[in-house]
């Protein structure tokens, strides 16, 4: 009920966090209390059962007694650092455990010492059991915290009481009740009605045989780990009040009084950690291990040394893990995971075998060996293996598609597992990897209704990656305008991918026809250093035609490696050297002559150059560009001579092919010879998913030579949004607009927003 009303009432947040840390000095004196009251408890017991026998009862308790507490002694002299063997000792929570419960009705047995403050029925009863429930709360919360400094102080303080108290009562026992031992008599009846040891006297040397054990482990140092638990209380209360510059510097308070702090140390780890201050969370990482390790902690350390790509670091840091707890799978899984990333494969897949062993570890290792098989491209049959371990795991189904991917093999995934509003790590890593896998061929309802997941602030963490895996998706849906204009959105806002989404950019803008703008988006790219930013940015100004910055540009490039010394040397040439040197060159470098030298007014000396090539795929990919340039340049009769001139040459390339019927197809939707156009889509191959607009073109142009209104409309509406750097498709729903919108607006916006 008080608890019900605290938590109703209360005008805090936390309001029992905030009165656990307000009771934590009392709770752990009473709990120290109740330890030194049942701390005899045991052999109390022992003697209750002995007595009531009719053998041996002398020889028995003796016996068991000694055994007793020679293995309750030889863990207090290894909580004191006295002995370290290798030896099973008694677990102090057990000891304290059984204790406890021994110690009601052991408080009943001693209700003569007591009876004349209080009787057992029903005050007495009532005392021990408050006093144990609080002893044994106080013990799970400061276990369930990992307050690791308080938790020494209850473990050393437990064990150290049984083996005083133990020690005592045992003399106390042989000192009263010898004779009545000897005779087999019922001494548990009188245990507490001495005739020569006084109780008092039992009890006061048993304290000081504690105290002798404190002492020598050092006093001073059980003081200062109940003020550091204190700290580590009300670090962790003002850590769940997002308070975290109050947090930290109780933190340091606690870590500053208890030497080698786990808890204080591990938080700092993590907080420091998480503001990119690495150096120092590997000091706190290391204090937190170096006397009260954990496998958490431990973990952190190796993984701080991966996020600093210090990898060989990071393996020795899970090797020494290891050696402190050889059965943690999250170890064994950690170090698997970081033996793939420096390509030692065998042992990766040692550990991570291992690490499937543990329940704790089992879904991760099986993810990560998915990761790891995909990282180095090891032959292995996604689909099948999946199927073979029978999980559901998000991220292994993850890693797994990542996989298939990786080497072009068949795998369905169930698509309810995608059908998720509310995304997790695991389930957006699945999202983005099913988009990686179907950036070409996914359907755009799909596309909207994850671009409206993506979009959902609810998955603000991962909103990033998944808008950068869905804009090649609409790039190869034809809708450049979008994937241009979602990717442009990632790397205004990317800290640490701006220039690889620029990159990206400058690619499909450059695929489009537009060198210019292209190179802007590698001139962004260039100054965040990525890749061949710099490389293609002076690819894009040769395209463009402009030799002065184009030679500049490729004169920064030829100082990175070999290969792009050759090629800057060769454009360069191309580049500057006179026109009628050009018929000497070889067929690929006059093929670039017509490419970067001549323009569409250019078609007298093109056709010169034309009679000199000897290669028909050459002498076609040129006669190609220059029908290209002379239709942009609205000479469709010219552009109509050049593919003609094509008919009759041996072509083996099939891209060829392809640009000659694209070509055709827009020049004759240019001309709105619907007859043309419906032959040459159908008797013509699969245009593919790359000239989708082109195709989207000619029906629309069709469908308006029918009267088909709805299906007109449809198309033209795509081709307006869709890609701006596809001026035919542009221009043609514009005009078809003008003439057919209810909007007078309609038109000058399409044209407007094709501009801008």
């Amino acid at each position: 009920m008080t608890a019900a009303v605290v938590g109703f009432f209360s005008g805090v947040y936390y309001p029992m966090i905030h009165l656990a840390v307000t009771g934590y000095t009392p709770a752990l004196i009473l709990s120290v209390l109740f330890v030194l009251m049942v701390s005899h408890e045991i052999l109390a017991w022992l003697l209750y059962v002995v007595s009531r026998g009719r053998g041996k009862s002398a020889q028995h308790f003796i016996a068991i007694s000694l055994i007793y507490l020679f293995n309750v002694m030889v863990a207090a002299l290894h909580e004191a650092g006295v002995v370290q063997w290798n030896f099973l000792y008694i677990n102090v929570f057990l000891l304290l455990t059984v204790s406890a419960i021994l110690g009601i009705w052991g408080f009943r047995e001693r209700e003569t010492l007591y009876d004349n403050i209080m009787p057992f029925a029903p005050t007495g009863s009532y005392f021990i059991v408050a006093l144990g429930a609080i002893c044994c709360m106080t013990i799970a919360f400061l276990l369930d915290n990992h307050n690791d400094a308080a938790v020494k102080i209850v473990r050393d303080i437990t064990i150290f009481a049984h083996a005083g108290y133990g020690l005592i009562f045992f003399t106390y026992v042989l000192s009263n009740f010898a004779q009545m031992l000897g005779r087999h008599l019922p001494i548990h009846k009188v245990v507490y009605k001495p005739n020569r040891m006084p109780y008092f006297t039992f009890r006061l040397a048993g304290l000081i045989a504690l105290l002798a054990f404190v002492f020598y482990s050092n006093w001073a140092t059980y003081v200062y780990n109940g003020i550091a638990g204190f700290y580590n209380q009300l670090g962790d209360l003002y850590t769940l009040l997002e308070r975290r510059a109050v947090a930290e510097s109780y933190y340091e308070q606690g870590r500053s009084n208890g030497f080698g702090n786990n808890h204080a140390n591990y938080a700092l780890g993590n907080m420091k950690a998480a503001r990119y201050d690495f150096e120092d969370a590997l000091v706190n990482y290391d204090l937190a291990n170096i006397r009260r390790p954990t496998t958490y902690a431990l973990i952190n350390e190796g993984n701080v040394y991966f996020w600093s790509d210090e990898i060989r670091k990071s393996v020795q840091a899970y090797l020494r893990g290891l050696k402190e707890f050889p059965n943690a799978g999250p170890l064994h899984n950690n170090l698997g995971f970081m033996y793939g990333r420096v390509q030692e494969i065998d042992s990766a897949l040692y550990y991570l075998s291992e690490a499937s062993n543990y329940d704790v570890s089992k879904n991760s290792a099986e993810a990560n060996s998915f990761a790891v098989a995909a990282m180095e491209y090891l032959p292995l049959n996604a689909d099948s293996l999946l199927k073979s371990l029978e999980t559901n795991y998000t991220a292994t189904i993850a890693n797994a598609l990542a996989l298939a991917t990786s080497q072009g093999q068949d795998m369905e995934v169930d698509e309810s597992l995608l059908d998720q509003q509310r995304l997790n790590l695991y389930t957006a890593t699945l999202l983005n990897n099913y988009l990686v896998r179907h950036a070409k061929d996914l359907d755009s309802a799909t596309m909207e209704r994850i671009f409206r997941v993506a979009d959902d602030s609810l998955n603000v963490d991962y909103s990033e990656a998944l808008k950068a895996s869905l804009a090649p998706c609409y790039y190869h849906g034809g809708n450049v305008r979008k994937a241009i204009a979602l990717l442009s959105q990632q790397a205004f806002g990317s800290q640490s991918y701006g220039g690889k989404y620029n990159y990206i950019i400058g690619l499909w803008i450059l695929e489009q026809g537009n060198p210019s703008a292209a190179a802007r988006y590698f001139q962004y790219a260039s100054l965040e250093d990525y890749k061949e930013a710099s490389l293609y940015r002076a690819i894009a100004l040769t395209e463009d035609g402009d030799v002065p910055q184009a030679v500049a540009a490729w004169h920064d490039v030829a100082g990175n490696d070999t290969l792009s010394v050759v090629a800057a040397q060769q454009i360069t040439r191309i580049l500057t050297m006179p026109r009628q040197q050009a018929v000497g060159l070889a067929d690929p470098e006059k093929y670039q002559f017509c490419r970067y030298r001549l323009h569409a007014m250019d078609t007298l000396a093109f056709d010169g150059l034309m009679e000199t090539f000897a290669t028909a795929n050459y002498k076609a990919l040129s006669l190609i560009e220059m029908a290209q340039r002379q239709f942009d340049w609205d000479n469709r009769s010219k552009a109509i001579q050049y593919l003609n001139r094509i008919d009759g040459l041996d072509l083996n390339d099939p891209q060829l092919l392809s640009d000659i019927h694209n070509l055709q197809l827009l020049i004759l939707a240019e001309q709105r010879d619907t007859a043309s156009l419906s032959e040459k889509l159908t008797t013509s191959p699969g245009l593919g998913a790359a000239p989708f607009l082109e195709r989207v073109l000619a029906e629309a142009v069709i469908a308006e030579a029918r009267n088909d209104t709805v299906t007109a409309a449809h198309h033209f509406e795509i081709l307006a949004n869709y890609n701006s750097y596809f001026e035919p498709g542009i221009i043609a729903a514009a005009d078809y607009f003008r003439k057919h919108s209810d909007d007078p607006l309609k038109a000058y916006t399409i044209l407007a927003e094709a501009c801008r």
